[in-house]
């Protein structure tokens, strides 16, 4: 399908079957993007919701109130994006006829557990040296990517902990000889290791601008 968007700059966007978009402008720029899964971009707000201390909780509290912040608007255009998917990551009271929510760690890590086992999948469908690895290499390359959509403290550490994982296992690109099968036709060079992690990132639904200048 093709759209053209008319305005100051005219623009072709181009509708993949794969769900990715392309954006050709008139000075023959190229922009592509992939969707994204809401929660990446709306944990972090979640998390600040809350106002865990130590070993307290946080507090529950109305979606408006946790969408509202200060000097930043336009968060409130999310309010129906994190409806549908709050209750994936949070914990939800009900009082009366509202809701109450409050982010919950053991629901975040569930969810990432699931997000690491998807690209796990992913990685071995895309390449058959990856059925063939370790298992635990092949979940330290699914922690790595996933390491770029979240932070450390306490997200990442968390999943690592769950998985019985390391930082450096996940940070190391290339598995040491101690650790993993050093077999050529098993053990997949760094380069090709780079181009497999790029193939999956899409299926995060993260989405990755990029713009290529027209000659």
């Amino acid at each position: 399908m093709i759209l053209i968007l008319t305005g100051i700059l005219t623009c072709f966007v181009f509708v993949s079957l794969s769900l990715h978009l392309f954006f050709l402008q008139t000075d023959g720029s190229l922009y592509t993007a992939t969707p994204v899964d809401h929660v990446f971009i709306l944990l972090p707000i979640f998390e600040e919701a809350r106002m865990k201390k130590r070993d307290d909780l946080g507090k529950f509290r109305q979606l408006d109130e946790i969408i509202f912040i200060n000097d930043y608007p336009g968060y409130q255009h999310l309010m129906s994006i994190a409806e549908n998917c709050i209750g994936v990551v949070c914990e939800i009271k009900e009082i009366g006829s509202s809701n109450f929510f409050r982010l919950d760690d053991s629901k975040v890590l569930a969810w990432l557990y699931c997000k690491v086992f998807q690209l796990k999948k992913a990685l071995c469908s895309l390449d058959k040296n990856y059925a063939a690895q370790d298992e635990k290499y092949t979940l330290a390359e699914a922690v790595s990517i996933l390491k770029e959509y979240v932070k450390d403290e306490p997200w990442l550490m968390l999943l690592l902990d769950h998985l019985k994982l390391n930082l450096l296992e996940v940070t190391s690109k290339v598995p040491e000889a101690k650790n993993f099968p050093t077999n050529a036709e098993h053990n997949p060079v760094s380069s090709r290791v780079k181009i497999k992690q790029r193939e999956v990132e899409s299926k995060l639904k993260r989405p990755r601008w990029r713009q290529n200048q027209g000659t």
